[in-house]
C-alpha cells in the first residue's frame, strides 16, 4: 500500500535513557537498541520522530533542536566507525547537556502541543514501564497504542542474578506491557517463549510479537587476523556479574595452575565490574596464582574490543542465562571462534557455530580451553570452518518487524481510525459500508446480561457499580465465517448505558485482536479482524472489561459441513468483580 500523500505516523520515542546515557562513553547492549531504532525512525518515511523523556511520572517532548544534539552526539560517540572517535560536542548538545542537570529547567523548554490524534509511544529502553501511572499518562496526553521492545525477562525468570527488588521491579514492567501494549518486539525467539509461559501461567492476554533480533555493528565484520605464533590467550566480554559466570573461569584458570599445566593460555576480562561478585573480585585482587595469566581490561571501546578477539584462541561465554548473546553474535561476525554455554538463547545467536558447553561442567571447559590453545587444534579448525556459513545478525534485519508495524499503523489510518486498537473511537455507518464489512444474519439470539453497566468512578478514582438494572444484547455472526475477514457482533444497552465505556480490548483463541465499533443510537456493533486469527473448528472470542480488563469469555463452533454457527456457551462477570478498583469497594460506597 502506497502511503507517500498521508500524513505521517507520529512516534513519541521514550529517550529516557539515551539522555541519561549521553556522556557514557561505551553503550550498553540496550543502549545500541535504543539508539538504533531512534535513527531508523528518524529517517523513515512517513514517520514524524519526537524524542521526550519522563519527569514526575509524565512523558515531555524535546525540541527539535535539542532532540537531533543528542542523537547526533550519540551516534558519533557509539557508533563510529573510526578507529580514534571523534569527541567533539555541538554547542546545541553542550547546551542540553547543561540544561538536563536540573530538570526544571529542562521541563521549561519541552514542548506542549498540541499533538497529532495520529500517533504512537515507542518504548526500547525498559526505562518507565514499571509504573502504571506513567503509561496511564502517555495514553490520554499521546497515544494508546505503545510499542515496546522487551530485551529479556531474566530478574523474573533468574532473581538470584539480580539485585535484591529487580524481580519485582520486572514483573510490574511486563505486566504493564501486556496491559497497555499490544505490540512487542523481542529480541529472541527464547525472550517470546518466556513471556509467552508468562501470559499462560498468569491468564494476560497475548500480544503480537514481532522478533527483532540485535543487529552486529559494521565495524566487527572486518575479518580477523591470521592465526600468529604469538602466546595463545582467550576473551572473555560482559560486564562482571553473577549471570556471567566469571568465577567458573577463573576456577578453571586456578586449577591450570595449581595442577601443573604448562603454557598456561592468557584470559583476558573485558567490562566493568558489576554487583554481587565479591568471590569474582577477591580472585581478580588477591589470587597469587592466577595473576601473571588473567588479565583484566575494564571497560573498553568497540574498537578495543575487537583488537582483543582479532588476535585470541576463542571467546569464552560461560553465561547461565541471556536474552540474546550480542558478545557471541559480535565474535562470531569477527571470525572469531567461540566456546559458548549449551542454553537454548546462544544457539539462536550462535546459530549453532561454537562448541557448546554446559556452565557448571568445569572439567569440560578446561579441556576445551586446553584444545584450542594447541596450534593444530582440530576442533578449533573445524568451527572455523563453520564459521564460514555464519550470516551475521545486521540491523537492516532487525528493522523489518518495526516496518510491519509502521505499515499497519499507516494502513489503519487509511482507514480513517487512529491507530491499531482504540475503544473510543469510531467508524461511521458509511464507513463500515465502504470498507466491505458486510455479513449476512444468520442467527440471533437475545440474552441477559447481569449488571451490564458503565464505568463510574468515586471522588478517590475507584470503581463501583449500579445495582438493580438489566441490559440484553443481541448477537449477530457473519456467513460463512470460515472464510470471512470479520466477525460482527451487536450489543444493545439499555438505560442510555454504552458499550465502550467498558470494553477495553478483543481477544480471539487467546490473541489480541484489532476491532472498531460502530454506533447508532443504543446499539453498537463490534467488528472483530479475524485476519490473523487461527480459525479452526472453534473460537474464542474474549471480552476485556474494565482498568483490569477482566475477561469475559464467548465461546463459538463451527460446523464445517454447514455455513453456520451452534452457541455452546456465553457467560459474562458481573461488574462488580470486573471493574471493580485494586483497593476493592465496601458495600457502603456503592449508590
Amino acid at each position: 500500500m502506497e502511503f507517500a500523500d498521508k500524513e505521517p505516523i507520529t512516534f513519541f520515542f521514550d529517550a529516557t535513557r539515551l539522555l541519561a546515557r549521553r556522556k557514557a562513553e561505551t553503550p550498553t547492549g540496550i543502549d545500541r537498541v535504543d539508539l538504533r531504532y531512534a535513527l531508523y525512525l528518524e529517517k523513515k518515511e512517513n514517520v514524524d520522530l519526537r524524542l521526550g523523556f519522563s519527569h514526575g511520572q509524565k512523558f515531555f517532548v524535546l525540541p527539535f533542536r535539542f532532540s537531533d544534539a543528542l542523537l547526533r552526539h550519540l551516534e558519533d560517540l557509539w557508533l563510529s566507525d573510526k578507529i580514534t572517535v571523534s569527541r567533539g560536542e555541538s554547542a546545541a548538545f553542550k547546551t542540553l547537556h547543561e540544561i538536563a542537570k536540573t530538570p526544571e529547567k529542562l521541563l521549561a523548554l519541552a514542548e506542549s502541543g498540541p499533538w497529532p490524534k495520529t500517533a504512537a509511544y515507542i518504548n526500547c529502553s525498559h526505562s518507565n514501564i514499571s509504573s502504571a501511572k506513567f503509561l496511564e499518562n502517555i495514553s490520554l496526553q499521546f497515544s494508546e497504542e505503545m510499542i515496546f521492545y522487551i530485551h529479556d525477562i531474566i530478574p523474573m525468570t533468574h532473581p538470584e542474578y539480580v539485585r535484591k527488588g529487580d524481580k519485582d521491579t520486572h514483573t510490574r514492567r511486563i505486566e504493564n506491557v501486556l496491559q497497555y501494549g499490544r505490540t512487542l518486539l523481542v529480541n529472541s525467539l527464547d525472550t517470546e517463549n518466556k513471556i509467552r509461559k508468562f501470559c499462560e501461567e498468569t491468564g494476560a492476554l497475548l500480544p503480537d510479537f514481532h522478533l527483532s533480533i540485535i543487529g552486529v555493528e559494521p565495524k566487527f565484520f572486518a575479518s580477523r587476523q591470521a592465526d600468529m605464533d604469538t602466546e595463545p590467550y582467550f576473551v572473555m566480554v560482559g560486564t562482571i556479574e553473577p549471570r556471567k559466570n566469571h568465577l567458573s573461569m577463573l576456577l578453571v584458570w586456578r586449577d591450570l595452575v595449581e595442577s601443573g599445566v604448562l603454557d598456561i593460555p592468557k584470559l583476558v576480562v573485558i567490562g566493568r565490574r558489576g554487583w554481587s561478585s565479591e568471590n569474582v573480585f577477591a580472585l581478580l585482587d588477591e589470587c597469587d596464582a592466577i595473576a601473571p595469566h588473567v588479565i583484566e581490561v575494564g571497560t573498553a571501546s568497540d574498537a578495543e574490543v575487537i583488537s582483543y578477539l582479532s588476535g585470541c584462541k576463542a571467546l569464552l561465554f560461560p553465561t547461565f542465562t541471556e536474552g540474546w548473546g550480542m558478545p557471541l553474535a559480535e565474535a562470531l561476525a569477527h571470525g572469531v571462534p567461540a566456546i559458548a554455554s549449551d542454553i537454548p538463547v546462544l544457539h539462536e545467536s550462535g546459530a549453532g557455530i561454537p562448541e557448546y558447553i554446559h556452565p557448571l561442567d568445569l572439567k569440560s571447559w578446561r579441556d576445551c580451553i586446553l584444545d584450542y590453545a594447541q596450534a593444530g587444534s582440530k576442533a578449533r579448525a573445524e568451527q572455523i570452518e563453520r564459521l564460514e556459513k555464519f550470516n551475521p545478525p545486521k540491523w537492516q534485519d532487525s528493522y523489518g518487524a518495526l516496518d510491519k508495524v509502521v505499515e499497519k499503523l499507516l494502513t489503519h489510518h487509511t482507514l480513517g481510525t487512529t491507530g491499531l486498537n482504540h475503544p473510543f473511537d469510531r467508524l461511521s455507518d458509511q464507513g463500515a459500508q465502504d470498507h466491505d464489512w458486510e455479513y449476512s444474519k444468520i442467527d440471533e439470539e437475545t440474552i441477559e446480561f447481569e449488571n451490564w453497566y458503565p464505568r463510574q468512578t468515586d471522588s478517590k478514582g475507584r470503581y463501583y457499580r449500579w445495582n438493580g438494572q438489566s441490559s440484553t444484547a443481541r448477537l449477530a455472526i457473519r456467513d460463512r465465517l470460515r472464510d470471512a475477514s470479520f466477525l460482527s457482533i451487536s450489543v444493545r444497552c439499555l438505560y442510555g448505558l454504552s458499550l465502550d465505556s467498558v470494553l477495553t480490548a478483543v481477544a480471539v483463541n487467546g490473541r489480541q485482536a484489532d476491532y472498531r465499533e460502530v454506533s447508532s443510537n443504543d446499539l453498537t456493533e463490534i467488528i472483530v479482524d479475524l485476519s490473523n486469527a487461527d480459525q479452526s473448528n472453534s473460537l474464542l472470542i474474549t471480552f476485556f472489561l474494565g482498568e483490569r480488563r477482566r475477561p469475559v469469555d464467548l465461546n463459538l463452533n463451527t460446523d464445517t459441513r454447514s455455513l453456520g454457527f451452534n452457541f455452546f456457551s456465553m457467560s459474562w462477570l458481573s461488574l462488580k468483580e470486573s471493574l471493580k478498583g485494586p483497593e476493592g469497594l465496601d458495600s457502603e460506597s456503592n449508590p
